[in-house]
């Protein structure tokens, strides 16, 4: 095998999580701007004075481009500068001042969150500097505004951004102060809006005045459900305007209420199936007829229960992603459109010409590699496709052959079967395709090992690949892509166990068996929930079969406008064609050129395009896309096989695409081509000569023929590579060598050609994507990122290019790639700068949720003690439409040497880092002391409240076990015998975060004293599943849900027998749990198994008794102080496979790491009145939030020979932000002490409401 090209190196993005809507991505290290030549002024009456610069140097415009990349990363300093230098050069660009101004407000927020942040590490001297930063980002903001003023007429960019640096300036200063800026703020809007009224941003964001208003300034209340209906008409199709002016027409009784009620079950009815147990009780088909009528007869006391059908609505897949639609943040309104549109001219071209110069400057004429066919001795080959079965990252070759599927493995020395699997049906289509929910826990995927390589390892650096080292980068994916086969007979997939020999059709239902006479099958994530959805082409009509995330499906065909009977289709393509954010498909049919245009939540509308002066290509059989002319706009490839046409396109904005130009150019088959009466056609579009120009390559019965890509979007004549019939052609850099391999199958016969590999001077880069698990609030991201659209700029030349297999491919000429920009599939950004030529670029991402930390002074600084509120998990769904029980208090142990006086005082500190809420009601702590020979512990376990009853337990005597053993036999006695952060893993198999093989833990105590009170105290942590992981398992069935320990005995005849089917378990960081022994050997054989299948990992065993304490004192210490203020995120510490994710409190970051939750939130500073008593008055706190907590010390002083311990109780609950926990995306509807469930039912309105009475004085802050 041959050694990549120049040691390939690897370059790999920093771990984290994507912050917000449009873009902060990758954080790298700040550095000083790129000085900019800025053109000497000329006089009017210079009559030698050159015209006006109406585009940028090659020097300005790489200045502009880190002005982007700046902003996007928070490096504001640099971004300032840029934009300003940049307006020095076109000072009347309203884009340029735009995007000056959002750098501003981002600049601002950033300040104001250190300045909110009390670690009580700020010395005065560093707060000072603060001080002065934010009044001169104020002063700036006043003369950006001003400016932006004179814009307000062309751009409602400007009253939003001219508001948002009012309010962010409020948070800066007391009340009545704040209160009038927001109301100045307000008023900008209004009056924005009574210019134009339909705006939805400008309504939603007036609407989020008004409730930070909260009723002050009736005179612009009175105009809110105007503004946000209509908002609401200008965007009907969104679920969160839909919902807030629903909300603002049903409080002034207005009749239009009635106007939204039937789009309101009309958009979510394709997603009802996932939540049918709220369908079902509130059954909205019934309420909103009903609720019609009352409102047309005046009967506004009968239209109550549409509150709840409301709230239901933000629990629908959709909700989220339409919430970011209208409530972007700032960066979303960043415009890089002014970077072609003032870019460098490019050298001048002759069209048609060879020998035009290249992308990358060289004058040459475009040479085809000296690509090299092999082939397979298969002779019948109906199908074939690129495929990584050997999980080795490395695409090699799989094909159908009559009915048996065939891997082959690729080498420069030939093909090589590596394995077969006769099929139940002939297929003619086939497609790799991860057809599960990313993090899935029922999809396929590697070995544990690996699996666990790619978790651990997940502090990413720059390496290089090696030829000897595919394991390496081989843990960069742990899902497998599976094989989607069809043809007459319908469709099948093949999946795998992970190993070569255990590919296997599958036989378990997926609900595409009704579908036959398939044609082609389309992917695409188009309800942004994570998993690929399919596109069916069939005789009969199209199939729009909807992903469940479990890989069965369900067909919603129904619920969108297709084809007219008269146009059959052959052929779609899955694109985001008017780049709105969500895919559409183009069709390739006997019609006219059409659309189905993606209308949002599962629904989707033909269109044709007939109109729009699209070019028809009769008889079109395949269709590519590419961005030929390097515009940012899509084009498209048909080919009928006779003849091919490209029709080129631009965007002016989100859905405002135009054809610029067409070109239609015959084939030209050699003289021997086969005749044919109806030739079959493929097309694909890549640069196979890296020269930066897009090539095509086109099959039809006359053979394949290569025509390379020159400047203008024009090609040189075509170069046959063969004169047999070809079909089945796909392209792919398969092992990373910065050259793009070909495969078709040919007469019957699949061949591959390769390029050699040579030391070519132009450039390439590979990019290679790991879908996102759901950070950005509104669905998660695809495995492999399929959609995506990656724009990288090489010098002042954009690439673009869509995702649409594993690895995406970009000649460069001799252009240096600059910034790479990934825009995923939910609109999304992230930005890579500096990108190195000749490499590959990945993503990955880190931990998202759990609960919230408490923090102690251990004399010398604050440590992580454990997490709190683990036993209180808001609309955490155990199966889909069933939610986990809570239990809101708990009783937990902190060590005495991590809870130290300092200062003559106690501090704890308790952080939400994590994306979620927390609330805090009431909050507890108590001093015991106790004899040091005793060790304390308390009831810590997860369980109902009878198991889990708050008790105080000591331990002098203690057996630790003689023998300890995992489920596979192996010792690991040695693990259990101290509290030493060394834990045992019970487990091989880890199927998904939190769920694992099922296993035991063996125990081997010897003789135990049965007539003393015996009681097991362990200690260990757990890895949870999340809501969306839960229903994954619970829609598949071959997966039970994690079982959670239960304790089991030897009985008389010798077998094992469950003596507690649930003992209760640590919750999320160590803690230990007490098990009761109490009569439970029916035996003289004591040995205990610890069964389960959740993600436990155990530190410490023992054994004692004697263990209920009698010489305990306790002091319960009084709150004197509890202040909440925005701190930022501890820094993650390195951290063994087997050990809990932990953190270093001292290290922090104020940039926000999660994107933001709806409020409102409790505002900040004194909460010790909120947190005084278990009332139901609570403290809301979210990500980055911090409580300082301070209690008086101990009084009575420690007796020699003890220890002091504490027990910090506290009541409340944790809300994390999956996109399928209930409610997870803001803090409302708020819990309480007596629900039943939550939210709160129907018959427990009225103390909902009580309770927001009790605490919306408080809850004041937006987030």
């Amino acid at each position: 095998m041959s050694t990549p090209r120049g040691n390939l190196p690897l370059v790999l993005g920093i771990v984290g999580i994507l912050l917000v809507a449009v873009a902060i991505g990758f954080v790298l290290s700040s550095r000083a701007p790129t000085p900019i030549p800025v053109p000497p002024p000329q006089t009017a009456q210079d009559p030698n004075a050159p015209p006006p610069q109406t585009r940028f140097t090659p020097a300005q415009f790489r200045v502009a481009v880190e002005a982007v990349a700046a902003t996007e990363e928070a490096d504001f300093e640099r971004a300032r500068k840029h934009w300003a230098d940049l307006l020095e050069i076109f000072p009347d660009d309203p884009d340029l001042r735009i995007n000056q101004a959002v750098a501003v407000l981002k600049w601002i927020g950033t300040i104001d969150q250190a300045l909110n942040s009390n670690d009580g590490k700020t010395s005065p001297a560093d707060r000072e500097r603060l001080l002065q930063e934010i009044d001169s980002a104020y002063a700036q903001a006043s003369l950006v505004t001003d400016e932006l003023a004179q814009l307000e007429q062309v751009d409602s960019r400007v009253p939003l951004i001219r508001s948002a640096i009012l309010t962010s300036k409020a948070s800066r200063v007391p009340y009545p102060e704040d209160m009038a800026l927001h109301k100045q703020a307000a008023e900008i809007l209004a009056t924005a809006l009574k210019q134009d009224p339909s705006q939805p941003l400008l309504a939603t964001s007036f609407d989020e005045s008004l409730n930070v208003l909260a009723g002050t300034a009736p005179e612009l209340e009175s105009q809110r459900a105007d503004f946000l209906y209509a908002g609401w008409q200008a965007m009907p199709r969104n679920l969160f305007l839909l919902r807030r002016a629903a909300d603002a027409l049903l409080d002034a009784q207005d009749p239009r209420l009635q106007e939204l009620l039937q789009p309101s079950l009309d958009i979510t009815r394709p997603t009802w199936s996932m939540l049918q147990r709220q369908i079902d009780s509130l059954k909205p088909e019934e309420l909103v007829p009903q609720a019609v009528a009352a409102i047309q007869a005046g009967a506004w006391d009968q239209t109550r229960k549409l509150r709840f059908w409301f709230n239901l609505l933000t629990a629908t897949p959709g909700f989220n992603a339409d919430n970011k639609l209208v409530k972007p943040d700032p960066l979303a309104l960043l415009d890089t459109s002014f970077l072609l549109r003032l870019a460098p001219e490019q050298a001048p071209s002759t069209e048609n010409d060879s020998s035009a110069t290249a992308a990358g400057g060289s004058d040459h004429s475009p040479t085809l590699p000296a690509y090299q066919p092999q082939q397979t001795t298969t002779a019948a080959a109906t199908a074939a496709a690129w495929y990584d079965f050997d999980f080795d990252l490395r695409s090699d070759l799989v094909v159908v052959n009559d009915q048996e599927l065939e891997f082959w493995h690729v080498t420069v020395e030939g093909l090589t079967r590596a394995h077969q699997l006769r099929l139940t049906t002939a297929a003619s289509g086939m497609l790799p395709v991860d057809l599960f929910e990313v993090d899935a826990p029922s999809r396929p995927k590697l070995p544990a090992s690996v699996a666990e390589l790619m978790i651990e390892h997940s502090s990413a650096i720059p390496a290089q690949i090696a030829e000897d080292a595919p394991a390496v980068f081989g843990g960069r994916h742990d899902t497998l892509q599976e094989l989607l086969l069809w043809g007459q007979e319908g469709v099948s997939v093949i999946t795998t166990d992970g190993t070569v020999a255990g590919y296997r059709v599958m036989e378990e239902e997926t609900g595409l068996e009704p579908l036959q006479e398939v044609l082609h099958i389309a992917t695409a994530d188009w309800e942004s929930d994570g998993d690929l959805d399919l596109l069916v082409v069939t005789t009969a009509g199209i199939h729009m079969m909807q992903n469940n995330g479990n890989r069965t499906f369900q067909d919603i065909s129904k619920y969108s406008q297709m084809p007219p009977e008269q146009v059959r289709v052959v052929q779609t393509v899955a694109c985001d064609i008017d780049r709105d954010l969500d895919p559409d498909f183009m069709l390739v049919s006997d019609g006219p050129p059409a659309v189905l245009e993606n209308i949002q939540h599962g629904q989707f509308r033909y269109r044709s395009l007939e109109s729009d002066r699209w070019p028809s290509l009769a008889g079109s059989a395949a269709l590519a896309i590419g961005d030929f002319d390097h515009n940012g706009s899509w084009d498209f490839l048909a080919t009928s096989g006779a003849e091919s046409q490209l029709t080129l396109t631009r965007n002016s904005g989100p859905e405002r695409m135009h054809v610029i130009r067409s070109e239609r150019f015959a084939g030209e088959p050699p003289a021997a081509a086969m005749a044919s009466s109806e030739p079959s056609a493929d097309v694909a579009v890549g640069d196979l000569n890296n020269d930066g120009h897009l090539d095509l390559l086109l099959a039809s019965s006359t053979g394949l023929q290569a025509r390379m890509g020159i400047p203008q979007a024009q090609f040189a004549p075509a170069v046959t590579l063969t004169t047999e019939p070809t079909n089945s052609l796909s392209l792919i850099d398969r092992n990373y060598e910065g050259k793009l391999d070909i495969l078709a199958i040919v007469n019957g016969q699949p061949t591959v050609w390769s390029a050699p590999s040579t030391a070519a001077s132009t450039n390439f880069v590979d990019v290679r994507l790991t879908g996102i698990n759901d950070i950005n609030g509104g669905g998660r991201i695809n495995h492999y990122g399929i959609g995506s659209t990656l724009e990288l700029w090489g010098g002042s030349t954009l690439f673009m290019q869509m995702v649409q297999t594993p690895v995406t491919h970009f000649g460069l000429g001799e252009n240096s790639p600059e910034n790479l920009r990934v825009i995923f599939t939910n609109g999304l950004t992230q930005n890579v700068e500096d990108v190195l030529p000749n490499t590959l670029v990945e993503e990955k991402q880190l931990l998202r949720g759990s609960c919230p930390y408490v923090y102690g002074w251990d004399g010398e600084r604050f440590q992580l003690i454990t997490d709190l509120l683990w036993n209180a998990p808001l609309g955490l769904q155990i199966a889909r439409g069933q939610t986990l029980p809570d239990r809101r208090w708990e009783y937990l142990m902190l060590p005495g040497e991590l809870v130290q006086p300092r200062q003559g005082k106690i501090e704890l500190r308790v952080t939400e880092e994590l994306w979620e809420v927390a609330y805090f009601d009431h909050i507890l702590l108590t001093a015991v002391d106790h004899p040091a020979e005793q060790r304390l512990f308390t009831n810590e376990k997860v369980g109902p409240a009878p198991l889990a009853e708050p008790q105080l337990f000591t331990a002098e005597k203690t057996v630790y076990p003689l023998r300890a053993f995992d489920t596979r036999g192996r010792d690991k006695t040695s693990t259990l015998q101290s509290l030493d952060r060394q834990y045992l893993q019970p487990f091989d198999i880890q199927i998904c975060q939190g769920l694992c093989e099922p296993h035991f833990v063996e125990l081997d105590f010897g003789e135990l004293p049965t007539d003393e009170h015996l009681r097991l105290f362990l200690n260990g942590w757990m890895y949870p599943t999340d809501t969306s992981l839960n229903i994954g398992i619970g829609q598949n069935p071959l997966r039970n849900l994690p079982e959670p320990p239960s304790l089991w005995v030897v009985d008389q005849s010798g077998q094992w027998v469950c003596a507690q089917p649930f003992m209760g378990f640590p919750g999320g960081k160590p803690k230990s749990i007490v098990v009761d022994l109490q009569g439970i050997f029916p035996t003289d054989d004591h040995r205990l198994r610890i069964a389960g299948s959740q993600q436990i990992y155990w530190d410490e065993a023992f054994v004692s008794w004697d263990s209920t304490p009698a010489s305990l004192r306790q002091q319960t210490l009084p709150l004197e102080s509890a202040d909440l203020h925005y701190r930022g995120f501890s820094q993650f510490l390195p951290r063994e496979p087997d050990q809990p994710h932990w953190f270093d409190y001292q290290a922090v970051s104020q940039e926000p790491n999660w994107p933001q939750l709806d409020g409102p939130f409790t505002r900040y500073g004194d909460v010790k009145r909120i947190l005084a008593s278990d009332d139901d008055a609570m403290v809301v706190m979210t990500s980055g939030d911090e409580i300082q907590l301070t209690f008086s010390a101990p009084s009575t002083p420690l007796p020699a020979g003890w220890q002091r311990d504490y027990i910090l109780h506290s009541t409340g609950w944790d809300k994390d932000a999956d996109i399928n926990t209930l409610h997870g995306q803001g803090s409302l509807p708020l819990p309480f002490k007596s629900q039943l469930a939550y939210p709160a039912t129907l018959e427990q309105a009225a103390q909902a409401q009580q309770v927001w009475d009790k605490n919306s004085a408080t809850l004041t802050r937006s987030n």
